[in-house]
């Protein structure tokens, strides 16, 4: 009894659902009992196209065959059997036609069971009808790839050109939006899903902080697999569609959907992901650490961390601040007493002397004449892409290319400018929210989150020594310095020194109780 391998493939893993599977297998068991023959092993190509080889590559079922048919390993005589011979390849006929040849000079059989043909190199030499034949059907398969393809094509410029003139044209669109034919309309429920995402994380949850509270709150995922995912929430942070622009076309279209948010609400979360992006603090504390990522250690310039430990005598818990490389001795121990670094800082920040250096410069913003300058560029560029159809002039050539790098600098240009608008905005409101509930504040998680996200974005680095530390803005070259005593700390601006008393801002005295306050 002959050996025989079957080879089973389709294009689309979409088709996985539908009869085509089920089909080449029946098909295939029916020729081996019909014709006596061992079946030993199955090869599947699931959702890998022929027409580009893709199914030739190593990685795939047939290319691996084919590696072992070369080195000799698979028995001549062996049947291959396929539903048809496009299963094979749809590539172009002298290629499809090379590889079909290839097999079958290595002593390997091909059985089609669509029609019950066998191709051996013996039958082709003897009957040359037979190859007349192969070629009809590889010509057939490549054929109709090439028409499906050209298709699409058409199909696709034809709906980019809808997209373009803000039209509607039928597409995949993201899970928060549907259509009705002839509009795309919010789905409710998703949409409403997509905004609590976004206001969670500009409140300050992290991803996967934010993930558990949409499970904690039951909230149903709109996701394939039905579960949220982080990667999921970091591309849905980041997608334009939520305020309605298009990408599947260049330049973007905006307000092609419906928005689920705001822009200031996309553009704010853009804003504060970059801001996390750069101060990666330890997560998932039953208490947020307002600090994380940005205490840096004066020597070394590492990042600073928290190191707790008991006293020998009285097992009293003690906090410090400790440079991360100390840990591993490539850095001088040094330890700043965590709870008066602490307590200074947020004593300072509640009488309000932060402020000037707090909130941004304001500056105008230019992100609409941005916009203005974009859309012009863009118009003067179709116009010198339809000349160069008609001329094909090489100057030209060049001037598109020297237009499309001036619209991308304007394009990263205009999102700066938004995201800088929004902070200024955001900084300003955020600071009052904040010294007016310091006191209560801090034992409620959600608070010291949106306090940390302030800090990161105000105050570029806080650098930390033993007995005090200096306060570094991210919009003012001036900075403060903190000296901690024993009991009391100073803060100096250019020379001028003000004495707070610790815990100022948790007692019951007013705020700024201070011993020698200067107007700074």
């Amino acid at each position: 009894m002959k050996t025989a391998i079957s080879y089973l493939r389709f294009s689309s893993k979409k088709q996985s659902g539908n009869d085509s599977y089920r089909r080449q297998i029946e098909a295939t068991e029916k020729f081996c009992k019909e014709n006596n023959l061992v079946l030993s092993k199955r090869l599947e190509d699931l959702g890998i196209s022929a027409w580009k080889g893709k199914n030739l590559s190593d990685e795939s079922a047939l290319g691996g065959f084919l590696k072992l048919v070369e080195a000799g390993r698979i028995p001549k005589g062996t049947v291959l059997i396929c539903e048809n011979l496009d299963r094979i390849s749809r590539a172009k006929i002298l290629d499809a036609l090379g590889l079909f040849s290839s097999i079958l000079k290595k002593g390997i059989e091909v059985v089609t069971s669509m029609d019950g043909k066998w191709y051996s190199e013996k039958s082709v030499t003897e009957n040359p009808a037979d190859l007349m034949i192969s070629i009809i059907y590889l010509t057939r398969g490549n054929n109709e790839s090439e028409t499906k393809s050209n298709r699409i094509v058409a199909s696709w410029i034809k709906r980019r050109d809808k997209i373009k003139n803000g039209e509607f044209a039928k597409f995949h669109c993201p899970s928060w939006i549907s259509h009705n034919g002839s509009k795309y309309l919010l789905v409710k429920e998703n949409a409403a899903t997509v905004k609590l995402v976004f206001n969670l994380y500009i409140k300050g949850y992290g991803v996967y902080s934010l993930i558990r509270e949409l499970e904690k709150r039951k909230v149903k995922s709109f996701t394939k697999s039905g579960q949220w995912k982080p990667v999921f929430i970091h591309r849905l942070l980041q997608n334009p569609a939520v305020i309605g622009t298009c990408e599947a076309v260049t330049p973007p279209a905006a307000n092609y959907y419906p928005a689920a948010v705001s822009e200031e609400i996309f553009y704010k979360a853009i804003s504060q992901r970059q801001q996390n992006q750069n101060h990666r603090g330890k997560t998932g504390s039953k208490q947020i650490n307002i600090f994380g990522g940005i205490c840096k250690c004066h020597k070394c310039g590492s990042s600073m961390v928290k190191y707790t430990c008991k006293g020998k005598k009285n097992l009293k818990q003690y906090t410090f601040l400790i440079c991360s490389r100390s840990r591993v001795g490539k850095c001088k121990y040094e330890f700043t007493d965590f709870n008066k670094f602490s307590d200074s800082f947020l004593s300072v920040l509640h009488t309000r002397n932060f402020s000037e250096f707090l909130r941004p410069v304001r500056t105008k913003d230019n992100s609409d004449v941005t916009r203005g300058k974009i859309l012009e560029l863009t118009k003067t560029i179709q116009r010198v892409a339809k000349a160069i159809v008609v001329t094909d002039s090489p100057s030209l050539v060049q001037e598109l290319k020297l237009l499309e790098s001036q619209k991308r600098h304007l394009e990263s240009q205009y999102e700066k400018e938004k995201l800088e608008s929004m902070a200024a905005t955001d900084s300003g409101r955020d600071y009052d929210a904040i010294v007016a509930t310091l006191n209560d504040g801090l034992k409620d998680n959600d608070f010291r989150t949106s306090l940390r996200n302030f800090i990161r974005r105000t105050i570029s680095s806080l650098i930390v020594k033993a007995d005090g530390y200096q306060v570094n803005f991210r919009n003012h070259k001036e900075h403060i310095r903190i000296k901690l005593n024993q009991n009391d700390f100073e803060a100096v601006v250019n020379g001028e020194e003000t004495y707070f008393d610790y815990f100022a801002f948790k007692s019951e005295v007013p705020a700024g109780s201070i011993r020698h306050k200067i107007k700074w």
